[in-house]
């Protein structure tokens, strides 16, 4: 029945409900939890909304707007696929992986439809009803949905997880786990695909060209912050004494993007704010 009501209102419900009713208690040490006061929950369960998981969010939607307005991650993607030659298979697996790599960067959101505007030409060249067409479609799909789930900042849920674990893990051993299952993940469906629509019967594929456009100051500017940024929160462990924590690294891409005009207010106010009301309110559930 509530499922009417937004998710992100649901979880604004949650810190409301938690001070009204007075359910939140002390965390000190000891055996006894006293109930906080109203004033005293109020402190504590704003306070647990807003954590360097909620600022982390903010700098990945912010590096992924950043290479998206540049278009950066379509001229990696054209690079890739202009080297795929016109074997089915080839073409076929090829786009999954940059549909995976692109949801990584972006967003499962945006990334099939950044793919499907690079293979648009090809898929023309395709009779309506080809098997090739609808196995490349697919595989995006599915691959988009795998690689939007394997980098820390690309969904909510693994920086809430990762806010969670203690002692939290590192860039580097959350993708030593994600890398081998997100590979074995999209071979299987490339696999499971070949079998079911045979894509390589009869079918002859353009070649996609690569763009030959020279990268902007912009774009290496750009694309430097980004890769500058991510190194820093893979080696975020060995310099807590100087960041504390990621969440304050990802405030770097946000004052060098927004400050010098690269990303403007609009930008800003195109971010998924259900998305990160949604995982304050999940925070103060876990409070």
């Amino acid at each position: 029945m509530l499922q009417t009501i937004p998710l992100f209102v649901t979880s604004l419900l949650i810190p409301f409900l938690s001070v009204v009713l007075r359910v939140v208690r002390d965390e000190g040490p000891g055996t006894h939890h006293k109930r906080l006061s109203s004033k005293e929950a109020t402190e504590a369960i704003f306070a647990s909304m807003w954590t360097p998981v909620i600022m982390l969010l903010l700098g990945g939607f912010t590096l992924a707007a950043a290479l998206s307005k540049c278009k950066i991650d379509k001229r990696l993607a054209t690079l890739i696929l202009s080297k795929a030659g016109t074997q089915p298979r080839t073409v076929l697996v090829a786009n999954m992986f940059v549909a995976a790599f692109a949801s990584m960067l972006i967003s499962n959101v945006a990334a099939p439809v950044l793919c499907y505007s690079i293979i648009e030409p090809m898929l023309r060249t395709l009779p309506s009803d080809s098997d090739m067409s609808k196995a490349v479609i697919i595989g995006i799909a599915l691959a988009s949905n795998i690689g939007g789930m394997l980098p820390p900042i690309a969904s909510p849920q693994n920086v809430v997880a990762m806010g969670i674990m203690k002692p939290e893990p590192t860039w580097l051993q959350w993708f030593f786990i994600v890398i081998p299952v997100g590979v074995v993940s999209i071979v299987s469906i490339w696999i499971l695909l070949l079998v079911t629509f045979q894509p390589g019967k009869g079918t002859s594929i353009a070649p996609i060209r690569p763009l030959k456009e020279k990268f902007t100051g912009i774009q290496w500017f750009v694309t430097i912050v980004a890769i500058t940024t991510i190194a820093l929160w893979c080696g975020s462990h060995q310099m807590e004494g100087i960041f504390g924590d990621m969440g304050v690294i990802a405030i770097i891409p946000i004052v060098l993007f927004f400050g010098i005009g690269i990303l403007t207010k609009e930008d800003f106010n195109n971010f998924p704010w259900t998305i990160i009301i949604l995982a304050a309110g999940g925070l103060s559930l876990g409070k």
